[in-house]
């Protein structure tokens, strides 16, 4: 899980307030006045939320007038409170393209339905910050993905193999891996779980150059349904010029 500060905002700011009530006490002790009263231990509070960004986490494509659910979480569970502001910004660049305050949540995961702006972009990225009443401020942010606006042409050849994106992700109970080809070639893509057991064939055989997409019904070989977790899709190429081997991480939450 990533922790991380934007926008400058430091947390040592949120130390301030302690370190000054401590020094008060201190000062009180070698007059020898006895403190008026002792603070809860929770007033120790010695760290920011731990905020992660679950998705977007990089690499999708959304279309413009989409409802998308955007999704984080964050952990301030260990000192029996929620979060006193959360903050969720989608940026293009320096750009804003939306922000918002959301109510914080004692279970620790947030979901938020966002209407994809008619904005093209490539640069597009999810940031979550969250303070906590003692001032400390935790922050994370997704992986960059591309909105495709309405004036959005044809998409030109890939110049590259490329795996992905993956949406949803993180997804319950099916998600579809998409995948490019710069040329044609034969592929075989296949899901794997964290231990290299393989749970799925996606595709395989020979596919022409361009866009393809590939569906996971969340199962194992057994076809039973795989359990919560992180996977791996792998995409193996072959072609007259090229031996490629590309991975993507899916997550599948219950």
């Amino acid at each position: 899980m990533r922790s991380a500060t934007i926008r400058g905002i430091s947390p040592w700011r949120g130390r301030l307030p302690a370190l000054a009530a401590a020094a008060a006490l201190l000062a009180a002790a070698a007059a020898g006045a006895a403190p008026s009263a002792v603070s809860a231990p929770d007033t120790l509070d010695s760290r920011p939320p731990l905020v992660a960004v679950l998705s977007p986490a990089g690499g999708e494509t959304l279309q413009a007038a989409d409802q998308e659910t955007l999704r984080w979480s964050v952990d301030e569970s260990s000192w029996g409170a929620a979060p006193a502001a959360i903050t969720v910004t989608v940026f293009d660049g320096a750009e804003v393209l939306a922000q918002a305050l959301v109510p914080p949540d004692p279970d620790g995961t947030y979901a938020w339905v966002w209407t994809v702006p008619d904005a093209s972009t490539t640069s597009a990225v999810l940031a979550v910050e969250a303070a906590d009443r003692f001032g400390w401020i935790g922050a994370d942010q997704g992986g960059v993905f591309e909105i495709e606006g309405s004036g959005t042409g044809t998409p030109p050849s890939p110049t590259s193999d490329r795996l992905g994106p993956v949406h949803p992700n993180p997804f319950n109970p099916g998600t579809t891996v998409a995948f490019n080809l710069r040329a044609a070639a034969a592929i075989d893509l296949t899901v794997f779980d964290v231990r290299g057991r393989e749970m799925a064939t996606l595709a395989q055989g020979d596919r022409p150059a361009g866009r393809h997409t590939a569906a996971w019904d969340g199962r194992g070989p057994d076809g039973r349904a795989a359990p919560s977790g992180t996977y791996f899709a792998r995409l193996s190429v072959r072609g007259a010029d090229r031996r490629d081997e590309l991975t993507a991480r899916l997550t599948l939450v219950k």
